[in-house]
């Protein structure tokens, strides 16, 4: 690799360990942390999730305080949830990687310290099926009720007959149908 082009993985990056606040305040919590170039990132445990969470945004002289954004990843034989915080009126970022198992996903909700996890949690669960335990209002916000799996799981695979993949008359009725979708299906056709 030369000195021009980025590090393909995280291992290539340089990090440094926690520093001693963080490790007090997360001892016995974490499985791993360091100081990374995007700021504090740890691995936590599914039954360590909210005490992690609480210590970042409770327990320290200068709290992570803003959760700013939640996401699912999967990771193949695993699904993980990604918690990225701030500290507030600072450019300074905690993340936090949690890891559950495929066939049973499930975590405690975050609402209780942020209510911005309600509709992160929502959408990791219609789209990763990850059950966030506790949750107050655990409707599907993205897919319909009686939607079937979890289609940003890399294992879903789309029926054919897919309601929401097929062509959409309403639409083409009122012209909102590119000209290269048009051409396209023309081509497929002939």
């Amino acid at each position: 690799m030369s000195a021009d082009q980025p590090p393909e993985h995280d291992e290539d990056i340089s990090k440094e360990a926690l520093p001693p606040e963080l490790q007090q305040a997360l001892a016995g919590l974490i499985t791993a942390g360091a100081l990374g170039p995007e700021g504090v990132e740890m691995i936590t445990t599914p039954e360590h999730i909210i005490a992690t969470l609480t210590a970042l945004a409770r327990q320290i002289d200068q709290p992570y305080d803003m959760l700013t954004d939640m996401c699912g990843v999967d990771q193949g034989d695993e699904l993980q949830v990604v918690y990225r915080l701030y500290r507030r009126y600072s450019a300074e970022a905690a993340v936090v990687k949690v890891t559950v198992p495929r066939s049973a996903p499930r975590l405690p909700t975050a609402t209780g310290l942020w209510a911005l996890a309600n509709w992160a949690e929502r959408e990791i669960a219609d789209m990763f099926g990850t059950t966030f335990e506790g949750h107050p209002d655990p409707r599907p916000l993205l897919l319909p009720d009686d939607f079937a799996g979890s289609p940003l799981r890399k294992d879903y695979e789309y029926p054919k007959d897919h309601p929401y993949l097929c062509r959409d008359p309403a639409r083409e009725d009122l012209g909102l149908v590119s000209q290269s979708a048009s051409r396209s299906e023309a081509n497929q056709a002939g």
